[in-house]
């Protein structure tokens, strides 16, 4: 499994491979500000389903 470094600096690379012009430190920033707001959000679906559960 990889870690979440590793995980970021794999999509940061898919990102620059498409957009060459994309610097390290704006592909790697723009991947991890995704991964963070997809975790938030999982985060939220997850409350809002354990609070739909104790009603």
């Amino acid at each position: 499994m990889e870690t979440m470094d590793e995980l970021i600096d794999d999509w940061a690379g898919r990102l620059r491979a498409l957009a060459p012009h994309v610097s390290d430190r704006d592909s790697r920033s723009y991947v991890y500000d995704l991964v963070q707001a997809a975790q938030r959000a999982q985060d939220e679906e997850t409350a809002e389903a354990a609070f739909e559960r104790e009603e």
